[in-house]
């Protein structure tokens, strides 16, 4: 029961610390360019930069959530529903159906986001928005999966039987 806490608990920092980085820039980014001059006026540029970064954290937080109860799918799945004499081949299937799950809705926020953030940046900008989804959906989710996996898909997916000696 000790474990199962620690590694529920481990995921939530994880995820957590994520979260935060996230809303953290909202109140970084806007002092940071009125400082350097990129934004030297403060109506409606800022008033753009503001509703980019609103939207940003909005979809990156949609994305992340996915993934985080994608992660708790996957440690109920693992813990209660599929049994440890599984065939490896059943865990794997799992587990990427849930990184399915999750590259589909950043591909969803990604096109939802294309539609509010088109007026305001380039299309390059926009590519990066669309990567950091894509990439910090799955990243999270691979990372959580190989460091705080429940006891009988612990060693599933690699590295973990390497990290988790």
């Amino acid at each position: 029961m000790k474990t199962i806490l620690y590694e529920i608990l481990g995921a939530l920092v994880l995820y957590g610390l994520v979260f935060a980085a996230i809303w953290i820039l909202r109140y970084s980014v806007d002092p940071f360019l009125l400082g350097t001059g990129l934004v030297a006026d403060e109506s409606s540029v800022n008033n753009q930069l503001s509703n980019l970064i609103d939207t940003f954290q909005l979809y990156a937080s949609i994305v992340l959530g996915v993934s985080l109860v994608c992660f708790f799918l996957w440690y109920l799945l693992g813990s209660v529903v599929i049994r440890a004499t599984a065939p490896s081949s059943t865990w794997i299937i799992v587990w990427f159906l849930f990184v399915v799950v999750i590259l589909a809705a950043a591909g969803v926020v990604t096109f939802y986001s294309q539609l509010k953030m088109d007026e305001i940046t380039a299309d390059y900008q926009q590519g990066y928005v669309a990567g950091f989804y894509f990439l910090f959906g799955f990243l999270l989710y691979y990372l959580a999966s190989v460091f705080f996996s429940p006891l009988h898909a612990r060693y599933r997916i690699w590295p973990a039987r390497h990290v988790r000696r």
